[in-house]
């Protein structure tokens, strides 16, 4: 009969892990090839532009190489490429897998998402949603469903048995003439009172929130990329005067939608936190050629090192301040307990086969198990529960002879156990 070897540490979600704690969150651990596939329009396009060559500088420090993989439809939104995988309608879908970092994309091997999921090994995905309601269905619930389609097809590759997916929340529309539209529309906190079944698609944070907790239902492991929230939080940081050299989104843009060289280096950025937590602290300002779309938008490509320093911090505040939909848990320094008295504090143990916890009061619960490189092996709760006490099976995937770190979470208390399943 199998066994288990434990090590276990507790900390709060505002504590700070010591590094060796943070082993559980390293990506790409062995030598190989770390891939990742996107799906979306040219919102997507503004992120992976840049993207590749921050991944592509961060695996080489691995000893990895990196490829991607793009299934690009311009203009259009999820569920209608989704719908429709092999449509052109004039624009052209534009699509192509095994790429490195100085591929033509627009030449490479092209197959549409249907072909490239299930039959190559992706380590993320990344899909995007977008309002173009005048291209056919693209309610919430259009929306749900085109994510866990894609996630389906994927997974029909039994390598793509650990893939991580995430939901990239992109950004609402800027205009010059109306500097505060932006963070009206991504901000407005009317939508979680609509009908899933009425409520259309948006880029807005509502919308990306209710996507990612609808698709949890059915894929508790998703995640979202807060672009969308850290424009907004940097367009607050502007109105208090906090930057040197800009003062406004618009400087974060080619046009009413697309981003920038800085734009596109804050997706990036973004990206890179949430796929790999880590701080984006430190990562290089990458100077991206750009055209400009609309009259009185330009290209900025130099960004002084005060607001890029400024830019990387609020994203990591972000990104972390987000956990519940990030999965990327604040660092620090020194292990702590939330301000809650030793009474309050969920109590927590677990066994070869169960795991148990008692709640004083309602709580949200998470459980999840990885494997030593970061990536969710399974999620058993993730839910309201309490108060009360409550037993858990432990998942039978595990392997004899693997290492893993379980994970449990009540509110800001957590509670994670590295172990070994001998033989």
């Amino acid at each position: 009969m199998p066994s288990i070897k434990h090590s276990f540490f507790t900390v709060s979600k505002s504590a700070i892990l010591s590094l060796s704690a943070l082993a559980i969150l390293a990506v790409s651990a062995a030598a190989g090839t770390f891939s990742v596939y996107h799906v979306g329009n040219s919102l997507t396009g503004d992120l992976f532009y840049d993207f590749k060559n921050v991944a592509t500088r961060y695996e080489a420090t691995q000893g990895n190489s990196y490829t991607w993989g793009l299934h690009f439809w311009a203009g259009h939104c999820l569920t209608i490429i989704y719908l429709h995988p092999d449509s052109t309608d004039g624009t052209g879908v534009q699509t192509a897998v095994g790429l490195t970092n100085t591929s033509s994309w627009a030449a490479a091997n092209t197959v549409p998402w249907t072909t490239a999921l299930p039959n190559n090994h992706w380590d993320v995905v990344t899909m995007q949603p977008f309002p173009a309601g005048d291209q056919g269905p693209n309610l919430l619930k259009d929306n749900i469903a085109a994510v866990n389609g894609m996630i389906a097809k994927a997974k029909l590759n039994n390598s793509n048995a650990s893939t991580r997916f995430f939901i990239y929340g992109a950004w609402s529309e800027v205009t010059i003439a109306d500097p505060g539209l932006f963070s009206r529309t991504y901000s407005a906190a009317t939508i979680k009172l609509s009908n899933p079944d009425s409520t259309p698609g948006s880029t807005c944070r509502d919308f990306i929130e209710m996507l990612c907790d609808s698709v949890r239902k059915t894929n508790p492991d998703v995640s979202v990329i807060p672009v969308g929230e850290v424009l907004y939080a940097l367009d607050q940081k502007m109105q208090n005067h906090e930057f040197n050299d800009f003062t406004s989104l618009i400087q974060f843009h080619r046009g009413n939608i697309h981003g920038n060289s800085a734009g596109q280096n804050v997706a990036a950025w973004t990206a890179y936190a949430v796929i790999f937590k880590k701080s984006p602290v430190g990562l290089a300002n990458d100077s991206m050629p750009n055209g400009i779309d609309d009259a009185g938008y330009t290209n900025v490509q130099t960004i002084n090192d005060h607001d890029k320093l400024l830019m990387q911090q609020t994203i990591w505040e972000v990104v972390t301040a987000m956990n519940k939909y990030t999965n990327v848990l604040p660092p620090a320094t020194a292990i702590a307990f939330p301000a809650k008295t030793k009474t309050e504090l969920p109590r927590f143990f677990a066994t070869l086969k169960t795991i148990g916890y008692t709640l004083i009061q309602p709580e949200f619960v998470s459980i999840k198990y990885y494997d030593l490189q970061g990536r969710i092996v399974c999620s058993l709760i993730n839910k309201i529960q309490g108060p009360g006490s409550f037993i858990v099976k432990t998942p039978t995937a595990l392997r004899p002879g693997n290492v893993y770190v379980r994970e449990f979470a009540a509110g800001d208390f957590v509670a994670q156990e590295q172990f070994s399943v001998i033989r």
